[in-house]
């Protein structure tokens, strides 16, 4: 049901049956895959694949796998046991719009629960992040470099103005007014993902090693 979706964007919507794992309904009437067979562990959530940390560690330094494996325990055969995530820190990269966002499981029914198929977490918005990168006058917006560890430039602005950063979880972090032939200092910031906002509208991203 439409209740029980979380529609990141316009291609991931994740969600879960009465039992069995996370899938994207966007893309999949129902979850793909074998819990307690790695070799058909399948896709689900498709569209996307998780990582333990945060952004904050920097997006370089994190190894995304799919939530299958993502939630194998060894110990038990090789079985997936999604109840292994609760309270851990991960990163859940959406591939086709390039979007990383900080998330933790909170609650996972089993078995006879009641509630079963139950499942909640917290994350970080995407609503920061779901902003298309545009043109201005056909000139593409660039940052460079790009990841970088102190400075930044802007390249094609089209005019002298202001600029704000802004972290996964929509927090404005940092703020400026530049050109094109100006540097951000950003060498404060703690590593990750990063969304810039101008003055005019556009917006792109970059990342802080």
């Amino acid at each position: 049901l439409e209740e029980n979706q979380d529609r990141l964007t316009d291609s991931v919507w994740i969600t879960r049956a009465n039992n069995k794992g996370l899938f994207n309904v966007a893309l999949n009437e129902e979850f793909i895959g074998n819990g307690a067979n790695p070799a058909e562990f399948g896709p689900s959530p498709e569209g996307t694949e998780w990582a333990y940390g945060t952004t904050a560690d920097g997006i370089e330094n994190l190894e995304f796998t799919s939530w299958m494996v993502a939630t194998t325990v060894n110990d038990t055969g090789g079985e997936a046991v999604p109840t292994t995530l609760i309270d851990k820190d991960m990163v859940v990269h959406l591939i086709a719009d390039d979007i990383y966002l900080d998330i933790k499981l909170l609650t996972w029914a089993v078995g006879g629960q009641d509630g079963m198929g139950g499942f909640s977490y917290e994350r970080a918005t995407n609503d920061v992040t779901n902003i298309p990168e545009v043109t201005d006058q056909e000139v593409v917006l660039t940052v460079f470099p790009n990841p970088t560890s102190n400075f930044l430039s802007i390249k094609n602005l089209n005019q002298r103005q202001n600029v704000i950063i802004f972290n996964t979880v929509g927090n404005a972090v940092q703020q400026a007014q530049i050109d094109s032939s100006d540097r951000i200092d950003i060498a404060a910031l703690a590593a990750g993902v990063y969304f810039i906002r101008l003055e005019d509208g556009r917006s792109i991203t970059f990342v802080k090693k």
